[in-house]
């Protein structure tokens, strides 16, 4: 019989700060919602959408933890539609963290540390190709 343990981490409003400033590196308004239809679409130039496709936590069972690396990953789709909901721009990325397993003791703060390491590396990543997207400044250009 498999002994599993399950551990719970709230990441939405992480998730939603995250996105908040990502999207801030590049347009001067920004305004997050968790519900775009509340949004009146006509009053807006973008609309970029951050959904999570998998969480992904792997690591070695005891007594092997105490020298193996446990790995997460963390997987975005993000969607930019224009003002009349076109597809502009579409990736996925993600984030993976390798850190210790730990004991049974540690293991829930090391999950927790390998997750946080692994969404600020998948943010990372977006915001930059968001950054230095070719469709995002012909866009900006066009509406400006």
């Amino acid at each position: 019989a498999e002994n599993r343990r399950t551990w719970v981490y709230r990441m939405g409003s992480t998730i939603c700060t995250y996105a908040g400033n990502v999207v801030r590196q590049s347009f001067t308004e920004v305004v997050v919602t968790q519900d775009e239809t509340t949004m009146a679409r006509q009053q807006t130039d973008v609309v970029i959408t951050p959904r999570v496709v998998a969480v992904l936590v792997e690591f070695p069972n005891f007594p092997q933890s105490l020298w193996e690396k446990q790995e997460a990953e963390i997987i975005f789709a993000w969607t930019v539609t224009d003002r009349t909901g076109r597809p502009v721009w579409e990736r996925t990325e993600g984030g993976v963290r390798r850190i210790a397993a730990g004991s049974l003791l540690t293991r829930a703060k090391l999950n927790r540390t390998a997750m946080q390491q692994a969404l600020d590396q998948a943010f990372r990543k977006i915001r930059d190709l968001l950054v230095a997207s070719p469709e995002i400044r012909t866009l900006a250009i066009s509406q400006g």
